[in-house]
């Protein structure tokens, strides 16, 4: 896998969009994730920065979404 340096999550009711990024303008990766999918794709990352929506009206099955690595 390319070295992502910087992953965005497009948080929805059932299902994640996730866009990858190692510089600021060079896409690595584009794609739709169920939450089991997303948190397995996440834990195989090496080290980036991950960023997502954080706004009051968000579906209720993210809010409590924690991934713990050890």
């Amino acid at each position: 896998m390319t070295h992502i340096k910087t992953l965005g999550i497009d948080l929805g009711k059932t299902s994640f969009h996730i866009i990858a990024w190692y510089e600021r303008k060079h896409q690595v990766k584009k794609a739709k994730y169920s939450r089991s999918k997303l948190i397995e794709f996440i834990i195989h990352l090496p080290p980036c920065d991950i960023a997502m929506e954080g706004c009051a009206d968000l579906p209720e099955n993210t809010k409590n979404m924690t991934i713990t690595l050890n």
